[in-house]
């Protein structure tokens, strides 16, 4: 059944809070009603005999409908619950519910035929590794770091240096150490090609595990540029002319996330205001 999106609320007695406005934005942003699916709803009747409809799953989905101009949502329709009925139902919807894990949504990419899926699938068989959950000498699953490095242009490469140093490693092939060497080749790129054999045979002698310890003393930078950083360590062990920290630099550049302009805020606040009275 379509509910016009004017006729939603929500009972704030059991309802969550408005979630964050960037990820409803976001949501908005990039709405599409097959993907969006059926909300769940409850109808009321006021006491002036009109119908309005309480959201019972399907909050995000609702506001981002209403910030797109949707003029209606699918959504399955329960009558005459009481408020207790409602909350209970709120419960069974949530408990349970678990976010779908990545190597599941990327086989799914794969067979979607996903650009960027197909491209990361093609980068590891170059090298001779299959992405798959387990975990194996010849495996590897860090989909979200690999799809990062694919879009930087660094994938093939990346690998092919971790496959390289570490041979037959499986401890290697983990995001953080493929993240760290990602982020070595894409700051020391000319720096790396002309030393790479040295390069190549002073890693090898560093344990991936160890690397990935020493990345917890990098205050101040994620698990990847903590590796990136001992990887630059390693390196410059026993050099005179020592690679500069480019990894400082390179966070400035990046910046913080683009900010939620005034407008998209008041609006988003007033549509969550209005489904929620």
């Amino acid at each position: 059944m379509r509910i016009p999106v004017s006729k939603l609320q929500v009972d704030t007695t059991y309802q969550r809070d408005p979630l964050k406005v960037r990820t409803i934005l976001a949501m908005a942003e990039t709405w599409d009603e097959k993907a969006a699916g059926t909300i769940v709803v409850s109808r009321r009747r006021d006491s002036s005999g009109l119908d309005k409809y309480l959201v019972i799953d399907g909050q995000q989905r609702s506001l981002a409908a209403s910030l797109v101009g949707h003029p209606d949502i699918e959504a399955m329709v329960y009558e005459h619950l009481t408020l207790e009925e409602e909350a209970a139902l709120f419960v069974k919807f949530n408990k349970n519910r678990t976010s779908v894990r990545a190597d599941s949504v990327f086989r799914a990419r794969l067979v979607a035929r996903d650009p960027a899926a197909v491209a990361i699938v093609t980068a590891a068989a170059a090298v001779g590794l299959e992405v798959h959950s387990d975990r194996t000498a010849n495996t590897i699953c860090c989909v979200a770091t690999m799809e990062t490095l694919y879009t930087a242009g660094v994938l093939e490469a990346t690998l092919r240096e971790i496959r390289t140093i570490w041979p037959q490693n499986a401890n290697a092939l983990q995001a953080t150490i493929v993240g760290g060497m990602g982020w070595i080749l894409r700051l020391y790129q000319d720096e790396y090609a002309s030393q790479k054999a040295d390069i190549r045979h002073k890693l090898s002698t560093r344990d991936p595990r160890e690397l990935t310890g020493t990345a917890y003393a990098y205050k101040g930078s994620t698990l990847h540029t903590g590796v990136g950083r001992a990887l630059l360590s390693a390196i410059n062990s026993g050099k005179r002319n020592l690679w500069p920290d480019r990894f400082t630099r390179a966070f400035t550049a990046r910046g913080a996330p683009t900010p939620i302009t005034v407008g998209e805020m008041t609006r988003a606040r007033t549509i969550i205001a209005r489904m929620r009275r």
